[in-house]
């Protein structure tokens, strides 16, 4: 098992490109859950917890952009709570401190949760989703075209 751990965007397309079958990797918490039940074991894996591109949001007119890596812990930001008091009031919902403070929403959406806390909200909220950096990103103006390993009343499986 090999664990890069990319810095940018282009460290983690990379890695991704040289082994599409890696695990990517930021909070993990619903992974470790898997490992320690036995349902999975990991391979090499890409670390993106440290791309500040997937970090974080930004606010431009009425664009609102949300990091896939942005923390549970992180949404507590009282300017981000004005702006979006649903998707801060899921966050407070999840878990313990410890899994806010590694648990993120990229992860919620991608794995499609069982507890699914952030979906409703992103459903209702979301007129659009992209996938990449804002220059470089494709976007979809539908939820429809998310898609998950498991099934949700909101994510169909792959």
């Amino acid at each position: 098992m090999t664990v890069t751990i990319a810095h940018t965007l282009d460290d983690a397309c990379a890695a991704l490109a040289a082994d599409p079958e890696a695990l990517v990797l930021a909070g993990g918490t619903d992974l470790m859950v898997e490992v320690n039940r036995g349902d999975r074991s990991i391979g090499n894996v890409v670390a993106i917890d440290r791309v500040r591109e997937l970090r974080g949001w930004t606010r431009e007119g009425d664009v609102l952009r949300i990091g896939a890596g942005m923390t549970y812990a992180e949404m507590a930001d009282p300017e981000f709570a004005a702006i979006v008091p649903a998707l801060v009031q899921a966050a407070r919902t999840i878990g313990s401190p410890q899994i806010r403070a590694t648990g993120t929403i990229g992860g919620n959406v991608a794995t499609a949760s069982p507890a699914g806390d952030m979906l409703p909200v992103l459903v209702a909220w979301t007129p659009s989703s992209s996938s990449g950096p804002p220059t470089a990103g494709a976007t979809s103006h539908s939820t429809s075209s998310w898609s998950a390993s498991r099934p949700t009343p909101w994510i169909p499986a792959n």
